[in-house]
């Protein structure tokens, strides 16, 4: 057996020792966040230990912190809020995805609309399940149409646009 000299904690094999004295006691980043080992030899992001001690809970598997000014080493309790799963992860995507197509020159930003969610009209739709009718290629019609050959094999096979 192998002892952290920091805390004491038991290890069977030596790298896994050295692996958790290099980090104990002390802060550091993972993945930009700050952690630190606590006394049962578990990582723990400070943010979310901030936050759990200030609800006096351990946080639910469906709840995220988040910091409002989106500086992760900022673990001031009033930058941290509590908000669900979900909706932190698309609130994220949103203003990342805002930000990215704002950079973008007309042209990019036009096939990132196609790729990235903006749907194509009821009557494209109809236009191109008519010409696959008249076995017109997929990768012709995803290059003309602005979208990925599998949008078009999703319309054709009916997986989207069912309705129509």
């Amino acid at each position: 057996m192998y002892k952290c000299k920091k805390c004491g904690r038991e290890y069977k094999r030596k790298c896994d020792r050295t692996r958790h004295q290099n980090k104990c006691g002390d802060i550091y980043l993972h993945n930009g966040y700050e952690c630190f080992i606590d006394d049962k030899g578990n990582e723990v992001f400070v943010h979310r230990d901030i936050i759990e001690k200030q609800l006096g809970r351990k946080l639910e598997t469906n709840e995220d912190v988040h910091h409002k000014d989106e500086n992760k080493r900022n673990n001031d309790p009033s930058n941290l809020e509590v908000i669900h799963k979900a909706d932190h992860t698309s609130e994220h995507w949103k203003r990342d995805s805002i930000s990215r197509r704002q950079n973008m020159s007309k042209s990019k930003r036009k096939n990132w609309q196609n790729i990235h969610g903006v749907k194509l009209s009821p009557e494209k739709v109809i236009e191109i399940r008519n010409r696959l009718n008249n076995k017109e290629k997929q990768k012709d019609l995803a290059d003309e149409y602005g979208v990925s050959h599998h949008t078009i094999k999703d319309i054709r096979c009916r997986n989207t646009w069912k309705n129509i």
